[in-house]
């Protein structure tokens, strides 16, 4: 733990449980998206450390527990009471689901583990990427991990989908959220350049 001033600080990666192990067997060019001349991420099975560090996180600290993509900025202050509104009390997930057609945008993604549905879901994610499931989905990253555990859950009402009145078809789907209010996720070329025209479709 490396103290980077005020009341935060780092973690190593390779504290995190059970993620050096998994690293350990991603032993073929494949399982890291290296296909021949070319990068695919949907085959990255290193992605998958985003599973292993929500876990990690959800059991050092209890609570709520939030993911935030490193390339999200906030652009207009969020009020104190936001992350308990997109993720309230008798609640266990809010994700930015595109359900029935693409998987799971998770630059953000938040899990309260005071719900009842927290233990089983949290050893239910992780273990689709240990047991090496992972490998037999169409992708192979946090996001069919994800969408693949929440598919096996009895308590449907028990999730969030903060994107569930945005288009269809709508790939930016964060942008188009209620947390596109206070953040932008700059993913792809949108670090050096910016929200594109045509990311928000429509009012949030």
């Amino acid at each position: 733990m490396t103290d980077v001033g005020g009341p935060f600080s780092w973690r190593p990666i390779e504290s995190v449980t059970g993620w050096c192990e998994f690293e350990e067997k991603l032993q073929f060019p494949l399982m890291t998206g290296n296909l021949g001349n070319q990068y695919n991420i949907n085959y990255d099975a290193k992605m998958c450390r985003k599973v292993f560090i929500q876990c990690h996180a959800a059991e050092l600290y209890g609570g709520k527990v939030f993911w935030i993509d490193a390339d999200t900025v906030t652009h207009s202050k969020v009020p104190e009471d936001f992350l308990d509104t997109v993720l309230p009390d008798d609640k266990f997930n809010c994700y930015l689901g595109r359900d029935g057609w693409y998987y799971t945008e998770s630059g953000f993604i938040g899990f309260n583990t005071k719900h009842p549905l927290a233990n089983k879901f949290l050893k239910g994610y992780r273990n689709v990427v240990e047991s090496g499931w992972i490998f037999t989905l169409p992708g192979w990253h946090d996001c069919y991990a994800f969408d693949a555990t929440r598919g096996m859950s009895k308590q449907p009402e028990a999730f969030v989908n903060l994107a569930k009145d945005v288009p269809h078809g709508t790939m930016h789907v964060q942008a188009n959220s209620v947390l596109e209010k206070y953040m932008w996720h700059l993913k792809g070329t949108r670090k050096e350049t910016g929200m594109r025209e045509g990311d928000i479709v429509g009012p949030n």
